[in-house]
């Protein structure tokens, strides 16, 4: 399944707040959360090595992607001329579904 796919799906019938692009942005995150009460809900990473304490918790966030010969792939410092990049809602609630579930 693309994911992007059902994400753009989403926002087309979502009110979303302009966003400036600016290629200079490369990481989004969301903080999802629900009323009466007020709840936030976060993400507890554990530790990489087995050696150190686990991170603190966290919002869902990650890198903004970009697609290169069909394929995705995390932006790391430029983009190639031609390249489509995620908007950076998507990357938003992409990340929000990766980390948060």
């Amino acid at each position: 399944m693309d994911i992007h796919a059902s994400i753009r799906a989403f926002l087309q019938q979502q009110s979303i707040a302009p966003v400036r692009e600016r290629e200079l942005i490369t990481k989004a995150g969301v903080v999802p959360f629900l009323r009466d009460p007020l709840r936030f809900y976060l993400m507890k990473p554990v530790a990489r090595h087995k050696d150190l304490p686990p991170p603190k918790f966290q919002i869902g966030k990650g890198t903004r992607m970009m697609r290169v010969g069909g394929e995705w792939q995390d932006i790391d410092v430029s983009v190639p001329a031609g390249a489509e990049t995620e908007h950076l809602a998507e990357t938003a609630l992409r990340e929000g579904i990766e980390e948060l579930g």
